[in-house]
């Protein structure tokens, strides 16, 4: 396996496998030479093959669980990280970090791997969510204060014990909704005195700022034509894919979603008003 400085780690189900091609994509222009540790839910094997040609130093272990609806599933997923970083700790001696599947490495992110190495713990943090009135589900008032999005870490002895106290936590609400992140921060408060924390630098990861390194793109946002772009030229870089270009008239065809959803209300609009009409004239 090829020396590295960090790993970087996601987790992805059948559903987002599309997010993580480009995350892998994008991470082999842009942060060559790493380890990437991801783990697949309800993936096949035989699937997953592709991804090895997406980036050379990867690592992909699988998760087979059944869930009786996809709320289950998501939720699962978010709270595996918990486990992923005991192991992760446990394993490697070099710091690591944590990606959302549906981030993209937008330019150069070697930047990231001496971020990592200078704190225990560093992570999207809103302050202003303190005593939220909001109760997460271990019941605190702490909802929404770490948004984990992106979690660096240098692995230390302290950063090791820290992420032990976080998989015992989120390993008791293991399909809950958002207790991995506060279960994440209080672990934080519990080892804030022995610990180096820092919040992630907005040039790094940041939804709104577009020169960010990584960008991500959450909800709706993710229909984007720009983070449809990106992935697309990540994807067809890395796999010398020759696209062609269509032609003027090919283009012309353009027919959008939103041309459909105009007509489709046009029409409506037309038969409740005809409609209205004859009821109308029936009375007359």
């Amino acid at each position: 396996m090829t020396k590295h400085e960090i790993v970087v780690c996601t987790i992805a189900s059948d559903d987002y496998l599309v997010y993580l091609e480009r995350l892998l994509a994008s991470a082999s222009i842009h942060l060559t030479g790493q380890l990437f540790y991801v783990v697949l839910v309800n993936v096949d094997e035989e699937k997953a093959k592709y991804l090895f040609t997406l980036y050379d130093n990867l690592v992909i272990e699988h998760d087979f669980i059944f869930f009786n609806n996809k709320d289950e599933q998501r939720g699962y997923c978010t709270n595996r990280r918990a486990r992923l970083f005991r192991l992760l700790s446990e394993k490697y001696d070099t710091p690591f970090v944590w990606l959302d599947v549906d981030s993209i490495f937008n330019k150069d992110a070697s930047i990231i791997i001496k971020e990592s190495k200078e704190n225990d713990l560093s992570v999207i943090y809103r302050k202003e969510n303190i005593n939220h009135s909001m109760t997460g589900p271990f019941g605190t008032r702490n909802f929404g204060v770490f948004l984990n999005s992106i979690i660096m870490t240098n692995n230390s002895s302290a950063a090791k014990i820290l992420f032990k106290d976080y998989q015992d936590r989120v390993d008791k609400l293991l399909l809950a909704w958002f207790a991995d992140q506060e279960g994440l921060y209080l672990s934080y408060i519990k080892y804030k005195k022995d610990i180096n924390f820092s919040p992630v630098s907005e040039n790094i990861y940041n939804s709104n700022n577009l020169n960010c390194i990584i960008k991500t793109y959450k909800g709706d946002s993710k229909q984007d034509n720009e983070y449809y772009k990106l992935g697309q030229e990540c994807l067809s870089r890395v796999r010398g894919w020759s696209l062609k270009k269509l032609t003027k008239q090919e283009y012309a065809s353009v027919y959008t979603i939103s041309d459909l959803r105009h007509t489709f209300w046009l029409k409506r609009t037309s038969r409740v008003v005809l409609k209205f009409i004859k009821n109308l004239w029936q009375k007359l």
